[in-house]
């Protein structure tokens, strides 16, 4: 561990020093094209965010005001973990699988009734 940590600190610098961002959106698209490359699968964090460390998969250097240079958008495609979303919700899951059941057991019923379409909209609005 320790030597992880000497690593580290030893590699520590900014993915884009500040100085160099006004020269960097003037570079050729090639040449971007080709930083983002060194830079993508690099991990980058950022102490007291929340995850504090991410892979880079992409690297935007999209300006959305003129007037305020800002740094590169860092892109990472990740997956949301279970526990965080509404698919780890047990009362989430019993409503869709409840939901999901309604919506079969209508799709081969051979008359649906206003009242049972009412009825899955409602669960599914839930």
């Amino acid at each position: 561990m320790h030597q992880i940590l000497l690593y580290q600190l030893r590699c520590n610098k900014p993915l884009v020093p500040e100085e160099e961002i006004a020269n960097m959106l003037q570079w050729e698209e090639l040449e971007w094209q080709k930083y983002a490359e060194e830079c993508k699968g690099m991990i980058v964090t950022s102490p007291g965010m929340k995850p504090s460390s991410v892979r880079i998969d992409q690297l935007d250097r999209e300006q959305f005001n003129p007037d305020v240079i800002t740094f590169p958008i860092i892109v990472h495609f990740g997956i949301r973990p279970a526990q965080l979303s509404y698919a780890g919700d047990p009362q989430y899951q019993k409503l869709w699988k409840s939901y999901v059941k309604l919506r079969h057991l209508l799709a081969n019923s051979p008359k649906v009734k206003q009242a049972d379409k009412q009825k899955l909209v409602q669960r599914e609005v839930r």
